[in-house]
């Protein structure tokens, strides 16, 4: 008689751990010429966290987890000052990852709040070696969506 052991059965998901170079030649949907830009990922069975270095102005490390809670950071050194609420979910049973970061500042008297809405979706290519993130971006304020992108980046893993 075979026993059925419930591990035996488990998903296995991508592992986005490493270091990333964007290739910038192979950027769809944005016509803006961009900076060289590396992400080091590093990912464990909890949460990923992506650190963006070299892009126009420094960035703080994206934590995102996997049990489905959000992570909220204040930034408060910009002007103006925003919240920044951040998620993960697996997608295609574990082969790709969903992040989704939103961005809200606070407004002021004359200017009513801004959400920024960015949905990254990660998959792996070519044996590990590429990442593939397709990005939607949406700006709204209240009802109105007054920017909406799609756009896919093309990053190799740094030997």
């Amino acid at each position: 008689m075979l026993s059925m052991v419930p591990w035996a059965f488990s998903i296995q998901i991508a592992n986005f751990s490493g270091s990333w170079i964007r290739d910038n030649n192979k950027v769809e949907g944005t016509k803006s010429p961009l900076p060289d830009l590396t992400w080091v990922i590093t990912q464990d069975g909890n949460q990923i966290s992506i650190k963006p270095v070299g892009s126009r102005k420094p960035t703080p490390e994206e934590i995102y987890k996997f049990d489905g809670t959000e992570t909220v950071s204040e930034i408060t050194n910009s002007n103006p000052p925003y919240k920044v609420t951040r998620s993960a979910r697996w997608l295609n049973e574990g082969k790709a990852l969903e992040l989704i970061s939103v961005e809200v500042d606070r407004g002021d008297i004359v200017n009513k709040p801004i959400s920024l809405t960015i949905k990254d979706k990660l998959e792996l290519a070519e044996s590990g070696n590429v990442l593939m993130v397709y990005r939607t971006v949406e700006a709204r304020q209240e009802t109105i969506v007054f920017n909406f992108k799609k756009i896919r980046f093309t990053f190799y893993k740094k030997a």
